[in-house]
């Protein structure tokens, strides 16, 4: 995703851009990282305004090289262009590291740091529904369909955001039906292994239908928000609220996840007093 951003922002193609993560002798220390929804949102903004002087540099750099004014160099594919001549970036990036033959103004290097503190943080909103069908005679609930429509701004790589929500869907429905530690009365963990601590697999999760919008937060540079977490919040109160209206309850009775065999049992006896 931040190869795409830098890509984007100086015209290069994705391949040309490399990334160096996890070397603290290049990278400063942060106390909070990415973290979740931070990576496109903070990250990828930071990426971005470290690459806007290198962006104009380059431009500058195009212009003296094919005669023209720099607001009508555009940077794309590997390229600067000025209407029909074009110069290879490469070749521009090896002469601003040569410090020759450079531009008037024009600065030698490459290199280029950038700090964003946003003043406030951006969310990702969305709506999720969930069909489910419920047996009270023997507590079983099965998800048979789920909606999700999320606005995460606009999306740099939606097959990462789509393979995002997914993940965070499955992993929500797990929260909601399946996922919990337990412990005896002296402390003890019973769910120690997968045996025990069950997860999602294939026939839990139903057909996920996707919708997006894209509306750009006006707190962040590109107005990207986060979508880390936003598939895993929506689904547990999305099935607690199905359950709910299957059993005839008041929506947001359902007051503790997940909703095991046990439970639903005892909810459906519940509702069978009443």
């Amino acid at each position: 995703m931040l190869t795409a951003v830098a890509a984007l922002a100086l015209g290069l193609r994705d391949e040309q851009v490399r990334l160096v993560a996890g070397d603290t002798d290049l990278t400063p220390f942060s106390p909070v990282s990415a973290v979740g929804s931070r990576g496109a949102a903070i990250v990828g903004s930071a990426v971005r305004a470290a690459c806007a002087p290198l962006r104009d540099k380059l431009r500058r750099q195009a212009a003296y090289r094919l005669g023209c004014a720099p607001d009508a160099v555009e940077l794309a594919d590997g390229e600067a262009r000025a209407a029909t001549r074009s110069v290879l970036l490469g070749q521009l990036a090896r002469e601003l590291l040569a410090g020759h033959d450079l531009a008037g103004g024009v600065e030698p290097g490459l290199d280029s740091i950038a700090t964003v503190d946003p003043e406030a943080a951006a969310m990702t909103y969305g709506v999720h529904a969930a069909i489910v069908e419920l047996d009270p005679a023997l507590g079983t609930v099965f998800v048979r369909r789920y909606l999700a429509l999320d606005d995460c701004g606009p999306r740099l790589q939606p097959s990462v955001v789509e393979g995002q929500l997914l993940g965070g869907i499955a992993q929500g429905i797990g929260a909601a039906l399946l996922e919990e530690l337990r412990f005896d009365a002296d402390g003890q963990p019973l769910t120690a292994g997968l045996e025990t601590y069950l997860l999602p697999v294939a026939d839990t999760i139903p057909p996920i239908e996707l919708r997006g919008r894209e509306t750009p937060s006006p707190r962040l540079p590109g107005g990207v928000k986060g979508i880390g977490e936003a598939g895993v919040f929506g689904p547990p109160a999305a099935i607690a609220q199905a359950v709910d209206d299957a059993l005839g309850r008041p929506t947001g009775a359902v007051t503790r996840l997940p909703l095991t065999l046990e439970r639903v049992l005892a909810l459906s006896e519940e509702v069978a007093v009443r």
